[in-house]
């Protein structure tokens, strides 16, 4: 997801959004490496350091469950388009968007009263953005599995 994204989301629902995260990668009871790759990404765009990365993987480990409607309202209504994207693709990471973490979406959107026609576009629009990296990660599959039988731009200029 774009850089650009994450840095519109006001600095005041920040911790919120974050917490909104923590609480979707822990609905499957599964870590994955491309997850804690998300929330780099989310902390990179804030430009938050080791210490914040630090306390969210406390968090991911030992933190209590969040009551998604005891959360108050965000600041800005976008960050909650944002943020439903966001946990749509996160879900997505490990492979699989399971029942817990779909369930968790819903309650999240429906919280911050993003419509269910809109939910259901926006994990349309995910998973095809999801399709499309993978089929780009094909694309690169032989290039990644033996370099050295991969035609370099010179060579195939010469050819």
């Amino acid at each position: 997801m774009s850089l650009v994204l994450y840095r519109d989301v006001p600095v005041e629902d920040r911790e919120q959004f974050l917490k909104c995260m923590v609480s979707v990668i822990r609905a499957d009871g599964l870590l994955d490496a491309s997850e804690i790759a998300t929330l780099h990404e989310v902390l990179l765009a804030w430009d938050l350091g080791v210490a914040e990365l630090e306390r969210l993987h406390r968090s991911l480990r030992e933190g209590p469950e969040l009551s998604v409607q005891s959360l108050p309202g965000f600041v800005h209504p976008k960050t909650a388009y944002v943020l439903v994207r966001t946990l749509i693709r996160l879900s997505h990471e490990d492979g699989s968007y399971c029942e817990q973490e779909q369930a968790l979406v819903q309650q999240y959107a429906k919280r911050y009263l993003v419509p269910p026609e809109r939910v259901a576009a926006l994990e349309a629009f995910v998973q095809a953005e999801v399709s499309m990296a993978r089929a780009g990660d094909a694309l690169l599959e032989p290039v990644i599995r033996a370099p050295e039988r991969a035609m370099h731009w010179q060579d195939a200029a010469d050819a």
